[in-house]
């Protein structure tokens, strides 16, 4: 896992008519959730055109790898959302609550946000079991102390999963010079 520099919005006219389609579908979004509705979010942020030109590009800012483990990826794979856009699950792929009986609603503000989609292979996106573990990310989605309910308290939020579009997975991890592993710091 490697520091990703992709902070800077692309210039292409591809890439400002997606924006302006997922800014729309985020103020939709946002008015829903201010109602007390759960918004539905539809495949606009998997614009296949963008996924090729700039997610999964060998030359754009992802190297056309998967975030997590840096796995070539193609065009068959997923745009993951970083924080979930639907239920939110613990690393024990436990479901979060806000409060009893009530789940977590997701980050739907966050579904068209091109910050929180990263580019993932199969392997790293599906949860599956490999004995005691569980092995992929999936909805998990685990933080230090409470998950942010409102939009406001994301920047607030600390997660336990890095996202190396907006951290440096270096001051987490080492590697060992013999066999390659990474381990934590």
């Amino acid at each position: 896992m490697i520091k990703i520099n992709f902070d800077i919005e692309p210039a292409s006219d591809t890439w400002k008519r997606w924006r302006k389609k997922c800014q729309s579908k985020t103020k939709a979004v946002l008015k829903q959730l201010e109602q007390g509705k759960t918004p539905k979010i539809d495949k606009t942020y998997n614009d296949k055109k963008v996924k090729e030109d700039y997610y999964f590009n060998e030359d754009g800012p992802f190297h056309g790898k998967c975030v997590f483990c840096e796995k070539k990826i193609s065009k068959l794979n997923d745009l993951d959302h970083y924080r979930p856009k639907n239920e939110i699950r613990d690393k024990d792929n436990n479901l979060i609550y806000i409060r009893d009986k009530i789940k977590h609603p997701g980050y739907r503000c966050l579904a068209y946000n091109w910050q929180n989609l990263l580019p993932c292979c199969k392997d790293c996106n599906t949860l599956i079991n490999e004995g005691e573990k569980k092995i992929g990310k999936g909805n998990r989605f685990p933080v230090t102390g409470k998950h942010a309910v409102k939009f406001k308290q994301i920047k607030n939020e600390k997660p336990q999963l890095i996202n190396p579009v907006l951290e440096d997975p270096g001051e987490h991890f080492e590697f060992n010079k013999n066999n390659g592993d990474m381990m934590p710091r």
